[in-house]
C-alpha cells in the first residue's frame, strides 16, 4: 500500500497473472485493475469462488483467509480534492467527472456492484459481508473529519452535525461541566470545526501483533500511521486469562483497523454520525481462543479531548461512556453488546 502514494490512485492491483500488465501497478479502484476487460474480471470470480479451501474465504487484497477474518479493504477514502464516490468506486472532484459505467450487476436479482468489481449484491450492506472498503459508497461525498458520514453533496454536513465547506470537524463541544452540547435543529451534538484539527481527531490502528503474556505488566500498543498511539491493551492483574485448549503456547494478540463499511452497514451503524462514537473502531484478535479471568485494560484515545485532562474526566463522567462490542465484526446483522464503562486510563492523553 505505502508504494500507492497518490491518494486518488491508492489502490494497489494484486500480484497476479490474471491482471496481467496491471498486476502490481496502483489504480483508482478495485475495478480499474481489470484495464475494462469483462473476461479477466470473469476469471477473477472464478477465482474467488473456488480458490480457497472449506473454512476459509477469498479476500482480493489477503488471499484465502478463515472464515470471520476481516478482508483487507479493496477501495479507499476518496481525498478531499476528489471527495466524491463514483459508481464505479473510483474518486472525483464532482458527479459530473465521474467516467463511464458499465453495471455488470444491472438487470440481475443482485443489481448492486460490489468494490471489487466483480461482485454483485442485493444492496450495500449485502456487499459488505464479502467485501470491504473504507470512504463513502457511490453517489456520496465524506464530510471533513467526520469517519463513515457520507452525504451527497458537501452543504448537508452541517445538517448531519458536520462542519461547512472549508472547516474540518474535531470532535464535539462541550458545556463547562463536560456535558455534550446538544443542536435541538439537527437533533445533535454541537461539532467543533476548525481549520486543522490536532486534538486526538479518528486515528485507525496500523496491524500490529505481540506475542502478550498473562502476568500483570504485559503490555501491546498500536500505532497509527502518524505514530499516535491509537489503542493499547495492558495485563494489570497475574493469570488474567489462559487458553481455552489448556496448552501452554504463546498467545499473541493482533490489533487492526475496521473498515469502514463494517462500520456503517454492522452493528455500529446506528451510531455514525449521531456524535456517540467518541473513538475509533478497533478489533483484538488473540490467536487462540481464551478463557478470561480479569485484569485487562484496554485504552482507546477519546476524539477531541487531547491532553486537557480536566474535560477528558469531565467528558467520561458527565456522558457515562461505555464500552461496546460484538463478538465478530464480519457479522452485519449482530446487535453490539456492553463491555464495561470507561474511567480515565494512565496515559498522557485522554
Amino acid at each position: 500500500k505505502s508504494k500507492c502514494t497518490d491518494e486518488a490512485m491508492a489502490f494497489l492491483c494484486p500480484d497476479d497473472p490474471i491482471f496481467r500488465t496491471l498486476a502490481d501497478t496502483c489504480q483508482a479502484s478495485m475495478s480499474d485493475c481489470f484495464g475494462g476487460n469483462q473476461t479477466l474480471a470473469d476469471m477473477w470470480k472464478q477465482r474467488k469462488d473456488t480458490q480457497c479451501a472449506a473454512g476459509e474465504i477469498f479476500c482480493d487484497v489477503d488471499g484465502c483467509v478463515r472464515d470471520g477474518a476481516v478482508c483487507s479493504p479493496v477501495s479507499q477514502v476518496c481525498p478531499q480534492s476528489k471527495g466524491f464516490r463514483c459508481p464505479d468506486w473510483s474518486c472525483a472532484a464532482s458527479e459530473s467527472q465521474c467516467p463511464a459505467f458499465n453495471n455488470a450487476c444491472a438487470g440481475t436479482a443482485k443489481p448492486v456492484l460490489c468494490p471489487d468489481g466483480v461482485t454483485c449484491g442485493a444492496d450495500r450492506r449485502e456487499c459488505a459481508q464479502t467485501v470491504t472498503w473504507d470512504g463513502c459508497e457511490p453517489g456520496t461525498v465524506e464530510c471533513a473529519g467526520m469517519q463513515g458520514v457520507c452525504v451527497s453533496a458537501v452543504a448537508e454536513c452541517v445538517a448531519e452535525g458536520g462542519c461547512a465547506d472549508g472547516l474540518v470537524f474535531c470532535g464535539v463541544q462541550h458545556d463547562s461541566d463536560g456535558s455534550v452540547q446538544w443542536n435541538d435543529e439537527t437533533n445533535r451534538p454541537v461539532p467543533r470545526c476548525v481549520s486543522e484539527c490536532k486534538a486526538n481527531p479518528n486515528r485507525k490502528p496500523e496491524i500490529t501483533s505481540k506475542e502478550v503474556g498473562a502476568q500483570r505488566g504485559a503490555k501491546i500498543e498500536a500505532k497509527a500511521s502518524d505514530g499516535v498511539v491509537a489503542a493499547a491493551l495492558q495485563v494489570f492483574l497475574d493469570n488474567a486469562f489462559r487458553r481455552a485448549d489448556n496448552g501452554s503456547g504463546a498467545v499473541n494478540f493482533t490489533f487492526s483497523p475496521v473498515p469502514d463499511s463494517l462500520i456503517s452497514n454492522g452493528a455500529f451503524g446506528e451510531f455514525v454520525g449521531s456524535g456517540a462514537l467518541l473513538t475509533t473502531l478497533i478489533q483484538v484478535e488473540p490467536s487462540a481462543e481464551l478463557v478470561i479471568v480479569g485484569g485487562f485494560l484496554l485504552e482507546i484515545p477519546i476524539e477531541g479531548a487531547g491532553d486537557n485532562e480536566t474535560l477528558c474526566n469531565m467528558i467520561i463522567v458527565e456522558n457515562n461512556l461505555q464500552m461496546l462490542k460484538v463478538p465478530d465484526i464480519t457479522n452485519v446483522s449482530a446487535n453490539t453488546e456492553l463491555a464495561g464503562v470507561c474511567s480515565r486510563g494512565p496515559s498522557a492523553n485522554c
